[in-house]
Parts: structure tokens; sequence; C-alpha cells
């Protein structure tokens, strides 16, 4: 009887991981539908979205032409300040000398797009470095992109998309590397030189073996991914909201 239970348990629980999967993945395609079309209604919308675009494009536009944006002293005309560093602006005004003023926004929207997925994509890979979990890895990418913050923040001629990217790509660099780091200290029957010179090196990532080992039961699995699912409707709902 017992065994026959344990049995049942066993096949309910890989139902209800599948089917929490499932669930999950349904409800993340209506996000990433959503978080598509906001992006294209926005990179063909001709002016601009939010109040931090306009005064992007006009230090573009100067950078572009050859004056300082980062002015010493404003006690004269313009009385701007370039607050930010000068990459993303940069790189508008090359589209400014080439395609005019008139294509800002249009490029500067679709670089800030691109930061976006590349953002999700280096989350992905900082989920997968340690855990080689490719759903964990999936989610992570998934659930970054279902947020009403970024999928309004995405499509803006801002420089914080190209900058959040950036710093995930460092940070990929440094989990890569330490799931390498753990790889080599995992080999088997190392030399005692090379034990000698990694004995005081070898400090465990903590945070990916918690991670790991919490979600190796097929219960954890199945919890994650309704809490998720259940995260991802009331973000749908709410960017819905007029």
């Amino acid at each position: 009887m017992m065994q026959t239970l344990r049995k049942l348990d066993a096949s309910l629980g890989l139902v209800l991981d599948d089917g929490a999967k499932i669930m999950f993945l349904i409800f993340s395609a209506v996000a990433l539908i959503l978080c598509l079309a906001y992006q294209f209604l926005a990179v063909t919308h001709r002016y601009s979205l939010d109040y931090g675009e306009a005064p992007l494009v006009d230090q573009a536009m100067r950078l572009a032409s050859g004056q300082n944006i980062y002015r010493a002293d404003i006690s004269t005309p313009p009385y701007t300040i370039s607050n930010y560093p000068p990459l993303y602006v940069a790189l508008v005004a090359a589209s400014v000398r080439f395609f005019g003023p008139s294509q800002s926004f249009f490029v500067g929207r679709i670089i800030s797009i691109l930061s976006a997925w590349a953002s999700s994509i280096l989350l992905m890979l900082i989920v997968y470095a340690p855990t080689r979990d490719r759903f964990a890895a999936l989610s992570a990418g998934l659930i970054f992109l279902a947020f009403p913050f970024v999928v309004y923040w995405s499509p803006l001629l801002r420089i914080d998309m190209l900058a959040l990217a950036l710093s995930l790509a460092g940070l990929y660099l440094l989990a890569e590397a330490s799931a390498e780091g753990e790889a080599s200290f995992a080999s088997p029957e190392p030399s005692a030189e090379a034990g000698a010179t990694t004995a005081a090196a070898d400090t465990p990532n903590f945070s990916s073996k918690v991670f790991t080992s919490s979600c190796k039961s097929s219960t954890d699995i199945v919890s994650i991914c309704f809490i998720s699912s259940l995260n991802l409707s009331d973000i749908i709902l709410i960017g819905a909201r007029p």
C-alpha cells in the first residue's frame, strides 16, 4: 500500500511540475507579447514620451555639432547641465550626424530596446552559470521583461537600459568565472601543489549553492512556478490598466 502511494505521489509530482511550468510559460508568453507591442508603439512615436528624452536629444545635437556638453560655467546660455556619462549621448549624436535630428528619437529608443533584451539574455546567462538549469535561466529572463517598470522604461530614450546591460555583462563575467573556479575546485584527485595553492583561495559561492540545493525537489519547483505565474498575472493586469 505504501509503495503504491509513493508511486502515485511521484507521478502526481511530475504532473504538477509539468503543469506549473506550462502555466508559467503561458503567462510569460502573454507578458512578452504585451512588452513587444508596447515597444513597437513607443519606437514608432515621433515625439517625446518622457520628460528626460528631449534633454538627451538636445545634448546629442550639441555634441554632434562639436560643442562641449559638460560646461563648467552655467552663468551663460545654454543653461543646461549634463549629468550622465557620454556613451549613450555619443551613440545618439552619431545618429544625428548620419541620419539627422529627426531620427534621434527612433535610434535612441532602438538602443534602449536592444539593451533591455540584452539585459534579459544576460540574466539568463547569470542564472545558468552557477545552476546549469535551463528552465530557471529562461524564467529569469522572462520575468524581467514582464515587469511593468521594465516594459515602460525599455523603449525610452534614456541611458538606464544601456547602463543596466553593461552592468549585467560585468556580473555575467564574474558569475562565469566563479562557476569555472568551482568546477576546478571540484576536480578529482588534485595534485599536492594545486591543493596547497587553492586551499586559501577556496571560497564557495554560497548563493549559487543555496539556490541549487533549494530547488531540487519537485514541490519546490511547482511552488516557484505557481507563485511566479500569479505574479506575472498581476503584472499583466496592472500593465493593462488605462
